[in-house]
């Protein structure tokens, strides 16, 4: 994922599992120091909009996606209906694969950070799994891996924006 402003690369992001088994989500200065725990809800997945503002988060093991202000202040639920681990950040936006119109076949979706809305860009004849999921630079591109149970494969979307 790429920033669009300088100091969107001063951070690292990660996840912190403590010896709870709780998983959060925490940053620390890329120059080095102390890191600051960013979620208390169990996050397990997040990325920084690019303008710095806004921390995007998941759980683990559980659909859904929310957004923290880096300043602080409650989760405000995007989606809750967002596959575990398949959510790319991209400049514009973040795309995330979730159940499709009739809820046997999945969709990509994209959630534009600038209008705070999700629609459609493609659909899969198959499910989606595990952390399959991977944007081009220009989000000309989307990779997903797809099972169905007896068949898995990659497959390459384009043109879909």
């Amino acid at each position: 994922m790429s920033g669009n402003s300088p100091g969107y690369y001063q951070w690292i992001y990660f996840t912190r599992m403590e010896l709870t088994g709780e998983h959060d989500v925490w940053r620390m200065p890329a120059s080095g120091g102390t890191p600051d725990c960013m979620t208390t809800t169990g996050r397990w997945f997040g990325f920084p909009s690019p303008d710095g503002t806004t921390l995007y988060t998941s759980q683990y093991g559980r659909s859904g996606i929310a957004s923290i202000s880096i300043g602080g202040g409650p989760e405000i639920p995007v989606s809750n209906d967002v596959e575990p681990g398949l959510i790319a950040g991209a400049r514009t936006g973040f795309y995330y694969v979730a159940r499709g119109p009739d809820h046997s076949m999945r969709q990509l979706m994209y959630y534009s950070y600038a209008r705070r809305h999700a629609e459609p860009v493609m659909l899969f004849e198959r499910p989606a799994v595990g952390a399959g999921l991977s944007i081009s630079p220009d989000e000309d591109e989307a990779l997903v891996a797809q099972n169905d149970g007896f068949v898995s494969q990659v497959r390459l979307g384009s043109n879909f924006r």
